[in-house]
């Protein structure tokens, strides 16, 4: 089995690409190698068990892995070590799994849950946040209650992860966050002075119309007039014609 300092040596030889300018890379303190993707989703983990196989996500739930995962997180800042664990934890996440082993993959991403510096780790974490929701429809009451306490944080990616979170994306879950607990986390955040959350509150609600379109397009309507200019375009898109100028006048008036 590898050891934490091992893998991370491992991605440190992966071929790199040009150096990014994104705000992305821009905003993160730790160390980027500016490795894609593509590349590190090459690179296995683990070597004894395939990665299509059932055997390899329920190992991956094991508490040796765990450990192994956490260690390495805890071990360095590197952007593309953390990505590289959490696309692992990604990938799992649509596997078919015991109740048991989503127990333990929800402690996992706990471990991980504040990594927002990086707006990709936030949105890796918001992914496997969002599946765990989905997996465990009729008991969310931990999910719920992680979410909350960043709904409430001064910190605005902690908010933002607290919605985005929520539904990322619907297009992607065959079961959702039941409307209640979603909208109330939404409406914590209406008023939000914060751009960056801004866009999201609005983008989620846009992910909530598609799944309780009725109930969402009443509450939108409602709150029209809330929509930052700059939350313009993501609390409209994909709304057909008729209804985006519904909701633009009623934001006017």
């Amino acid at each position: 089995m590898k050891t934490a300092q091992t893998i991370i040596d491992d991605i440190k030889n992966l071929p790199r690409k040009t150096p990014s300018s994104t705000k992305d890379v821009l905003d993160y303190s730790g160390e980027v190698l500016s490795i894609s993707q593509s590349v590190l989703r090459s690179y296995r983990l683990i070597q004894t068990i395939s990665p299509t196989s059932q055997g390899f996500a329920n190992y991956f739930c094991s508490q040796e892995m765990q450990k192994l995962m956490i260690d390495t997180r805890n071990t360095t800042k590197i952007s593309e070590v953390r990505t590289r664990i959490l696309l692992q934890y990604q990938y799992i996440t649509y596997q078919k799994l015991s109740s048991d082993d989503i127990h333990v993959l929800q402690n996992v991403i706990v471990w991980f849950v504040d990594d927002i510096e990086s707006r990709r780790h936030s949105d890796q974490i918001s992914s496997c946040l969002s599946a765990i929701a989905e997996k465990q429809r009729y008991d969310t009451k931990k999910l719920v209650g992680i979410l909350q306490q960043r709904n409430i944080s001064k910190n605005e990616r902690k908010r933002r992860q607290s919605i985005v979170s929520l539904l990322y994306y619907s297009r992607m879950r065959k079961e959702h966050i039941w409307y209640e607990e979603a909208i109330r986390l939404i409406d914590n955040l209406i008023d939000d002075t914060s751009y960056y959350v801004q866009k999201w509150v609005w983008r989620t609600l846009r992910e909530l119309y598609n799944v309780y379109p009725d109930k969402t397009l009443e509450h939108i309507y409602k709150h029209a007039q809330a929509i930052h200019p700059a939350a313009r375009y993501a609390s409209t898109e994909k709304l057909d014609k008729e209804t985006k100028e519904t909701v633009m006048s009623k934001r006017k008036k």
